[in-house]
């Protein structure tokens, strides 16, 4: 038998380029959720630029309930008041509408996004999207 390359990283909201990269070098990839949440890191937020012009960027933020502070990650629950996807989508659209692809992938994107609906759990959320990803790109990683 070959070596295993194993992989580990705590899924992050629409992770950089480099996170797709550590997958694709693996054979086995696991999704570290049993760390604490930590607030004002990459596990519930990205950034996009303000418009499709500028330098500058926003924050997207998957909203999280108050008492997330002290939970694990795989414990952290989404405060799902905000209508959080919808002003993501918005943002998005607004932002790279004009971008090459764009009128291929938001679509898919707008889809998987709103079968969010009803999932309360921040690392499910980032592992769902992570697997999407992942699908699209057309990795064989197995992910754990």
């Amino acid at each position: 038998m070959g070596d295993v390359i194993v992989g580990i990283h705590q899924p992050n909201f629409f992770p950089w380029f480099g996170y797709f990269l550590k997958i694709a070098r693996s054979n086995k990839f696991v999704f570290l959720d049993d760390v604490k949440f930590v607030k004002r890191e990459w596990k519930n937020r990205n950034k996009i630029r303000k418009t499709s012009f500028s330098d500058e960027y926003k924050w997207l933020t998957v909203p999280v309930e108050k008492n997330s502070r002290d939970n694990l990650l795989s414990e952290t629950k989404i405060y799902d008041k905000s209508n959080w996807r919808n002003k993501h989508l918005n943002g998005i659209s607004s932002v790279y509408a004009k971008s090459p692809n764009f009128e291929k992938f938001y679509p898919i994107l707008k889809s998987k996004i709103n079968e969010l609906d009803g999932e309360t759990c921040l690392s499910e959320i980032n592992i769902l999207l992570i697997g999407w990803i992942i699908d699209l790109l057309g990795f064989k990683t197995c992910t754990i």
